[in-house]
Parts: structure tokens; sequence; C-alpha cells
């Protein structure tokens, strides 16, 4: 009599499916929104934010502290503030 995979080995290999699928998909929409730095949404600017942190050359501290001039919502400014300051030091 043959025995199929437990239960324990198919709730892992889906865990770990659900998380890698989700991880592309997180990847996916932080490229789409890349250019999104000042769009309206606050969603997109976190996923531009995102993708700045990732991906941010000496050449992007210019957009960046124009992003921190322009931003009112107080916690996107802490996060944009965080990453000006590392890239900066990066540079340095």
């Amino acid at each position: 009599m043959r025995r199929g995979p437990s239960g324990a080995t198919l709730f892992g290999s889906a865990a770990l499916l659900g998380l890698a699928g989700g991880w592309l998909l997180a990847r996916r929409h932080d490229r789409i929104h890349a250019g999104a730095l000042f769009a309206e949404p606050t969603w997109k600017r976190f996923a531009a934010l995102g993708w700045l942190e990732r991906n941010a050359d000496e050449a992007s501290l210019p957009l960046l502290r124009d992003y921190i001039a322009w931003e009112q919502t107080p916690t996107l400014l802490v996060r944009a503030r965080k990453l000006a300051k590392e890239l900066e030091a990066a540079i340095a």
C-alpha cells in the first residue's frame, strides 16, 4: 500500500508557494509604481519609495530632496529623510 505526502508536507509546500508568490507580486507592484513618487495616492508614493530604497543612486538624490520638500504625509516624509541620509552617507 502506497502512502501520499503528509499533511505537514503539503502545508509547508503551500506556505512556501504562497510566500514566493506574494514576494513576486510585491516586487512587480513596486516596479510598476517606481515612477509614482509624486502621485496623488499615498500607496503609490509608498511603493515608489520602496523601489528607490533598492535602486537609488547618486542621481536620485536631487529628486529625493524635491520629494522631501513636497511630501506632507509624516510617515512617508520620515522614510524619505532616512533614505536621503543613507544615500548621502553612501555617496560621501
